[in-house]
């Protein structure tokens, strides 16, 4: 499980060396950013097209889980109040729930490009 974003951009060619370094025939869970940044959407595009991309990797979208109940986080807009980490878990739970089933293909993500 890896969440990216928050503290600035992430590259296609990033998350393609994120995918070498963890190895072969591994499962994972990209977690997206919700912050009001100017790389917000450029790093959720991103993240999305890599799990769309690749058997084993699952996107927990937290950008659509908390973008209609903001209250839910403390004043900085980014990091969860105690009900906002309730719903957080319930995200990642489900996305790992949704990884359980995936099956790998033969095929490695080193093999693979997301560009």
């Amino acid at each position: 499980m890896v969440g990216l974003g928050t503290n600035g951009t992430v590259t296609s060619a990033e998350i393609s060396r994120l995918f070498a370094e963890i190895g072969q025939n591994r499962k994972l869970v990209l977690v997206n950013t919700f912050e009001a940044k100017p790389w917000e959407q450029e790093v959720n595009t991103a993240l999305a097209a890599a799990a769309s991309g690749h058997p084993g990797v699952v996107l927990a979208d937290w950008y659509t889980m908390i973008e209609r109940r903001t209250n839910l986080l403390w004043p900085d807009g980014i990091h969860p109040r105690p009900g906002g980490g309730i719903v957080y878990a319930q995200m990642l739970k489900a996305a790992l729930e949704r990884l359980v089933i995936v099956k790998l293909p033969l095929r490695t993500w080193a093999s693979m490009s997301i560009d």
